[in-house]
């Protein structure tokens, strides 16, 4: 497989907003908004989107990082950032961890050893690509639902 199918992949090239654009221009506390009988703010979809593609390059990097016990452990403790920083630290923490699974995709995607099931370097890209997408898609949903989609780089709205 070419490593550019990933990379485009991560970005969600012809399919959605890329991922980083999904976040983009928006307020720590707009981010913390819970739609009415939404289980989920945007806070919570970047958190969550995060810890799962930071366990994921950790397994890529050859650490084999414990599996949650509940996935409810993945998402903030609070649906609100606690202030500016800790939404702008963990946005750029996202961001970073996007490059670093650029720099992924490129290495050998048929080697195992990740785990005991011989999942390969492709297939958790694939993962990671497909999760970040499916919670993104969820992220735009909450934005157009507390009134804050379009991002400033337009958001595909038509």
């Amino acid at each position: 497989m070419d490593p550019s199918f990933l990379i485009q992949g991560l970005y969600g090239r012809a399919a959605h907003v890329a991922p980083p654009e999904i976040f983009e221009g928006l307020d720590w506390k707009k981010a913390g908004e819970k739609p009415e009988n939404s289980p989920h703010s945007v806070w919570d979809m970047l958190f969550h989107m995060t810890w799962w593609q930071d366990h994921l390059l950790q397994m890529l990097a050859g650490q084999h990082p414990p599996y949650p016990e509940h996935n409810q452990s993945t998402f903030p403790d609070s649906s609100l950032p606690e202030n500016a920083e800790q939404w702008n630290s963990t946005l750029q923490r996202f961001r970073d961890g996007l490059k670093e699974a650029e720099r992924e995709a490129r290495k050998e995607l048929e080697e195992t050893g990740f785990d005991d099931n011989g999942t390969t370097r492709g297939e958790l890209m694939m993962d990671l690509i497909t999760h970040n997408s499916y919670h993104g898609a969820q992220a735009a949903q909450i934005r157009r639902t507390t009134g804050t989609w379009p991002p400033p780089s337009g958001g595909q709205t038509w």
